[in-house]
Formats: C-alpha cells, sequence, structure tokens
C-alpha cells in the first residue's frame, strides 16, 4: 500500500486509542516508568483482504511519524515539479 493511500485510509476510517495502552506488559516494577508515545497513543485501521475479510492495522507512533516523513518528502517533490510547470509556462 502507498504512503498517499493509507493516509487516505487513516483519514476516512482509522480509530486513534488515547490511554495506557499495553496493560498486558504492565508490572508492578513498571509503575514508577515514565510513560513514552508509544505507551499511550495507538492508530487502528480496518482492511480488508482478498477475501473480503476485515483484518485490522495497527500503527505506533514511530510508524506513524515514519509515514508523516513520505508523505512530506512526496508532497516536497510535487512542490518543486509545480515550480518547475511554472516556470515552463512562463517561459514559453
Amino acid at each position: 500500500m502507498t504512503s498517499l493511500v493509507q493516509a487516505k485510509t487513516i483519514n476516512s476510517s482509522g480509530v486513534y486509542v488515547v490511554g495506557h495502552v499495553d496493560t498486558k506488559s504492565c508490572s508492578p516494577t513498571d509503575q514508577g516508568r515514565r510513560l513514552s508515545f508509544n505507551d499511550v497513543i495507538r492508530l487502528t485501521v480496518p482492511t480488508k483482504d482478498g477475501s473480503e475479510e476485515v483484518q485490522s492495522k495497527t500503527y505506533s507512533v514511530d510508524e506513524l511519524k515514519d509515514l508523516q516523513s513520505k508523505l512530506m518528502l512526496i508532497a516536497g517533490k510535487a512542490e518543486k515539479g509545480k515550480d518547475e510547470v511554472e516556470q515552463f509556462v512562463k517561459a514559453s
């Protein structure tokens, strides 16, 4: 799935969970430690596989940051191409 398709799917049907999302690994020794964004934010997106069965894809904060970086690169390349087209049109 491309970055743009991922972003469109996230925007249309993504569900963010905010809170201590990993309660399974919470032991008494973990109670005094500081929580990170990965501990408290998770995104779940329903997806369909080829058999029309609904699955779900879960994104961590780090995966979302990676997707954001990819989208910024795509947007930067698109903007650069737009500038080249405008320059070409002005020169014509």
